[in-house]
């Protein structure tokens, strides 16, 4: 059933089937459409060890912001609900 719905909307089943794999489907689309305008190196380093380097500077910002989030969290700066309430506010 789940195939036939799946073709009628022109979507893969598994992008209709469970919230962990939609999730993990929908990052993937999204790193997809990223790398069309910002090429995205990847390597890998093992069997399951990757590396994403990325050309954008909003990007690195980004990613300068989440580093220092994740820091703060760990270190007890911030607690677990702030750190949240900066994922769903991020600007």
């Amino acid at each position: 059933m789940l195939e036939k719905i799946s073709s009628v909307l022109g979507v893969t089943s598994l992008y209709l089937s469970s919230k962990p794999h939609t999730n993990m489907l929908d990052f993937a689309f999204h790193l997809l459409e990223y790398d069309r305008d910002f090429p995205i190196l990847i390597e890998k380093h093992g069997k399951d060890d990757y590396s994403l380097h990325f050309s954008n500077e909003l990007m690195f910002d980004f990613l300068d912001d989440w580093i220092q989030k994740k820091a703060d969290l760990e270190e007890g700066r911030i607690s677990k609900e702030d750190y949240i309430e900066w994922t769903i506010n991020f600007k």
